[in-house]
């Protein structure tokens, strides 16, 4: 799940037939007339997108994943608390996006239109990829980039902070080659939103490292504050999601090493439960842990609810004082991998292997209980690694309530 969920995240939001620009001359680019034949319109007029919004474009070349379209308009929520948002798109092109709009059920209008060039034309004027979310003032587009780049100009304007020369050149998203290749002279003065939107996106670029994560984190909830609160959720998973992919600095356990970002994200509330499982798991609450990823596969179904019971699983296993632990384990795994479909069953070996290795590496100097063991034995001896099984079963030989499971499983080959 996590590699999943990472791989959406890293996924900029740009479109296939083009991923670099040439050349570009910020404000070179003007607004299209759109006229229209959907009922929505007739509460707006051109005048109204041309004042000053931000206009997010469905358009027929974007193929992006629908949850990265999701997301989207999820933060452009944030931002039409501050001014009008528009979300356009033709009529008639991806059948999704009226499921998408009632699914998210957007505080600003979603407007089906026809603009009088048709949209892959005029975005191919553009020679160059066109962003998700176009910042215009009185006609032109003055930047473009991510929801929560346009997010950080706008609270810079608000505060009399002009908008950098580069933020219409195509460096506020992902899908530039150099999003943050711009010279010191074009960056964006020090203090403003919208370069702590550049340190923490340069950042969030990178392979998940220990000092890369925690300085993100900071960073992050530095100017989250100014989002509401499904923005600020999506984030904090995001942020979670790549914590869980890399390790504690040397000689620092994982709670220690995130004590600062932690403990502001856990009094943080209306989290997901995923996200409160995984808080609660990094600060090694493994029993409070296991009881959030049980409500999260509660509210899920299929591969994703497997993945959450999983985590229950993971979470139980850590827990000293588990009461009974030969009792419950053993009758918690044999229940997740028999409800599973026999499809998704080797994924869901992959993922608890995967997941079980990541945690050694977070806790070395501890002493892990026995079930713990147990676990990484019978996920590798069903994952097909032997080696690895006997490697861990070595820890467990000498007690009789563990082998006595081992012998019932028909694992004898030891």
């Amino acid at each position: 799940m996590f590699i999943a969920l990472s791989f959406l995240l890293l996924l900029g939001q740009g479109l296939g037939f083009q991923n670099s620009w040439q050349d570009p001359t910020p404000g070179d680019f003007e607004l299209p007339v759109f006229t229209t034949f959907d009922y929505k319109w007739q509460d707006y007029q051109q005048s109204d997108l041309e004042q000053e919004s931000i206009i997010y474009i469905f358009h027929p070349l974007d193929n992006t994943a629908a949850r990265v379209r999701e997301r989207n308009l999820k933060e452009l929520n944030a931002i039409n608390n501050i001014l009008p948002v528009f979300a356009i798109t033709q009529e008639g092109n991806w059948g999704s996006n009226r499921e998408i709009e009632k699914r998210i059920k957007p505080q600003y209008p979603v407007l089906f239109s026809q603009p009088d060039l048709k949209l892959e034309t005029w975005v191919k004027t553009w020679k160059k990829s066109i962003p998700a979310a176009l910042l215009v003032q009185n006609g032109k587009i003055v930047a473009h980039g991510e929801p929560f780049a346009m997010l950080m100009l706008v609270l810079d304007l608000k505060n009399n902070i002009e908008i950098p020369t580069f933020a219409n050149s195509g460096l506020l998203g992902f899908w530039s080659q150099s999003p943050f290749s711009t010279s010191k002279s074009d960056q964006a003065e020090a203090g403003t939103n919208i370069a702590d939107w550049m340190q923490w996106k340069e950042l969030n670029s990178k392979e998940a490292s220990s000092a890369n994560v925690k300085e993100e984190g900071i960073l992050m909830l530095k100017w989250s504050s100014t989002v509401e609160k499904d923005a600020k959720k999506n984030l904090i998973a995001g942020w979670l999601n790549r914590v869980i992919k890399t390790k504690p600095p040397e000689g620092q356990t994982i709670d220690s090493w995130l004590l600062e970002p932690l403990a502001e994200v856990q009094n943080i509330k209306m989290l997901n439960h995923n996200s409160y499982g995984w808080i609660n798991f990094l600060n090694q609450n493994f029993e409070q842990a296991s009881v959030f990823f049980e409500e999260e596969a509660m509210l899920q179904e299929g591969f994703m609810a497997s993945i959450s019971k999983v985590n229950s699983l993971l979470s139980k296993s850590l827990n000293p004082d588990l009461e009974n632990p030969d009792k419950i384990l053993p009758a918690y795994f044999q229940a997740i991998f028999e409800e599973a479909p026999a499809s998704i069953r080797a994924p869901l070996f992959g993922y608890l292997n995967s997941m079980v290795e990541k945690q050694s590496q977070w806790w070395p100097g501890s002493q892990p209980p026995l079930q713990w063991f147990f676990l990484q034995g019978v996920g590798a001896y069903f994952g097909e690694d032997q080696e690895s099984a006997n490697m861990h079963f070595e820890k467990i030989k000498q007690n009789p309530d563990w082998m006595n499971i081992l012998e019932q499983w028909g694992i004898n080959d030891l």
